[in-house]
């Protein structure tokens, strides 16, 4: 950015150069004694969301996180209790999707990068009529003639869960693990064939 003088005029003038006209209007001026005054410094940006969303049961709700008082691009990384959204880190979407059920119960966290530094803003997401389901396994099928289990758990949004299996209850082995949460049940079928009197959990990662 610089200024260029103009002459020829009544009162010497001078021109913001190497400036887009959408840049040019983040910055204010004025007009003292002739002489053009040019405050450089970025106005404040700001990042405004609705405390708590509300998605109906089987609906969803759009979050729009565009700020206001700087130009972009921007960079969005959304958090969900705490953990990073594996999908949603430094994507330059502004809106986010959260599906109306319970496992997306809980608090949300958006962190917007730009030029100008990061901003962020927190809220709750309250499906009407729900709680937060218990974090449990549950059988959804069983051949026992094929030898295969077929097993579902809640899994939120930013966690990551393992299975592990156990003949005793004591000693345990990672059947699967990185299994990244999506804000819905979680299905996986396994092989017991081979040990028929098995145990098997879900762990989700801190």
């Amino acid at each position: 950015m610089k200024l260029l003088r103009l002459f020829g005029t009544a009162a010497p003038l001078f021109a913001i150069a190497l400036l887009s006209p959408a840049a040019r209007a983040q910055y204010t001026h004025t007009i003292r004694s002739n002489l053009f005054v040019l405050d450089l410094t970025p106005p404040p940006v700001a990042l405004s969301l609705p405390a708590l969303q509300q998605p109906l049961p089987g609906a969803s709700v759009t979050v729009d996180a565009t700020p206001t008082g700087a130009t972009g691009p921007y960079i969005y990384q959304w958090y969900f209790n705490g953990a990073p959204i594996p999908a949603a880190q430094g994507g330059a979407a502004a809106a986010f999707t959260i599906q109306g059920n319970a496992v997306n119960n809980g608090f949300w966290r958006v962190v917007v990068g730009s030029a100008a530094g990061n901003i962020e803003a927190t809220f709750e997401v309250q499906v009407p009529g729900t709680t937060a389901p218990r974090f449990e396994l549950a059988i959804a099928a069983f051949d026992r003639a094929s030898g295969m289990l077929e097993l579902s758990f809640p899994a939120a949004y930013g966690r990551s869960y393992s299975v592990q299996r156990s003949v005793d209850l004591v000693s345990w082995s990672t059947v699967e693990s990185g299994i990244a949460g999506t804000g819905a049940a979680i299905v996986r079928r396994y092989d017991f064939s081979s040990q028929p009197r098995t145990f098997f959990r879900a762990v989700q990662a801190p």
